[in-house]
């Protein structure tokens, strides 16, 4: 067995896979077989490897409003290879009302929430396409633990703050919060929600988070 153009294919002449082709490329190969004094000889066209499916990551993804989320496109081809095609891929939302997705340089499948609900993100390319549900929930509430507190003069107290959602989820933001005290000569508090005795008095430590707050008093 043999091939003329070994780019584009070869063929096994081992006993066992004799006659056996391989692809390596697209082009046009001569495939010959030979015995003895007999021969013969068969084209084999081989094309280029076409898009098969479309894999959009991640899968079902829950955002809270007012936050953004990445979306991937990852194509497979009829030779098995796979390829990033997220910058390639036409990108839409089913309702701009809950998401927007971007198809533009720099922020490809880059989905940002403008409502709550839930919307179906789609990426689209040579007419082949998947989607996924995303869905945009919102904070219902937003608590300060501990709700009282003393500190001595020149102590600390670390403070957190409990969002919860309007599908009953709840999430630790106290590092991402807005935190104030009241009296900051008193207590002065950080962005982390940690609160220093500065003098003898009273304050009240305020949290808020998606136009949502809770207080406490030291």
């Amino acid at each position: 067995w043999s091939s003329t153009a070994a780019t584009v294919a070869t063929v096994s002449d081992t006993a066992g896979t004799a006659g056996l082709t391989s692809t390596l490329g697209a082009g046009t190969t001569t495939i010959g077989i030979s015995s003895g004094s007999v021969s013969a000889t068969a084209t084999l066209v081989v094309s280029p490897a076409t898009l098969v499916s479309i894999t959009i990551s991640p899968q079902t993804p829950t955002i809270a409003l007012g936050t953004t989320q990445a979306f991937a496109a990852t194509a497979t081809y009829t030779d098995g290879t796979t390829q990033d095609v997220t910058s390639v891929v036409t990108w839409t939302s089913s309702y701009a009302l809950v998401a927007t997705i971007s198809s533009s340089v720099g922020s490809y499948g880059l989905a940002t929430s403008s409502g709550q609900g839930t919307t179906t993100i789609s990426g689209t390319l040579s007419s082949i396409s998947n989607s996924t549900t995303l869905s945009v929930i919102s904070p219902v509430a937003v608590s300060i633990t501990p709700a009282n507190a003393a500190i001595s003069l020149g102590g600390t107290q670390q403070f957190s703050a409990l969002a919860t959602y309007s599908d009953g989820s709840t999430k630790d933001v106290t590092a991402s919060a807005i935190w104030t005290s009241s009296a900051p000569a008193v207590a002065g508090v950080n962005s982390s929600g940690m609160v220093t005795g500065l003098a003898i008095g009273l304050s009240t430590i305020t949290v808020a988070d998606a136009g949502l707050s809770s207080s406490a008093s030291v």
